[in-house]
């Protein structure tokens, strides 16, 4: 959706920026903690907020409407930063989904293109894809998952942060998306000039 394409446009401009939010009650449509985000916090410390808060700095993220989510690559997790030679390599990534409703599909994404999925039947509540992910250049990897469609669960979904990759001394950016960006301030400072 248009949210999830803006956020991979500032992934793919080198930014870091980890999933994290929530829902307020909209309306009769948006049932109270719908959209939540969970953060993975290191083994043996204790549950408060600056553990909490850390973990979400660290990108250690998923957001979900409802299943569970999770990612790993050559051993890394969300949040971790995974470093190649000028020439790149391939990484082996692998991803899960649990869920109380039936799940459709799960996605691994790569610099915002899905590049292994996996379908699943009528009723699956768990899904798993793998990968190898040939890696040319600095970027980053994720999980999605959504529902099965024309089931009354099929509007859950869940998306993790990022592992971030960087190949030899180069860093992500993509020109259309940065071309994007601009024009998105340039229409806001048009916006601010000419009809505020």
């Amino acid at each position: 959706d248009f949210p999830t394409q803006e956020w991979y446009r500032y992934l793919n401009c080198g930014y870091r920026v980890a999933v994290c939010g929530g829902t307020d009650k909209m309306g009769a449509y948006c049932p109270v903690g719908w959209m939540r985000t969970y953060a993975l916090l290191e083994s043996n410390r204790p549950l408060d907020y600056d553990d909490w808060a850390e973990a979400v700095r660290a990108g250690r993220t998923f957001s979900t409407t409802g299943p569970l989510i999770g990612l790993r690559a050559d051993g890394r997790r969300v949040g971790d930063t995974i470093a190649l030679n000028g020439s790149g390599g391939t990484i082996e990534v692998q991803a899960s989904a649990e869920s109380v409703w039936p799940l459709g599909g799960i996605e691994i994404v790569h610099n915002g293109r899905a590049v292994a999925e996996e379908r699943g039947r009528h009723g699956t509540r768990q899904l798993r894809a793998s990968a190898n992910v040939r890696v040319e250049r600095s970027g980053w990897l994720a999980a999605r998952c959504s529902g099965q469609e024309g089931h009354p669960g099929s509007y859950i979904a869940a998306h993790t942060s990022p592992i971030y990759l960087k190949v030899g001394d180069t860093r992500s950016f993509d020109s259309s998306a940065g071309e994007h960006m601009l024009a998105l301030v340039e229409g806001g400072i048009e916006y601010l000039n000419t009809l505020a």
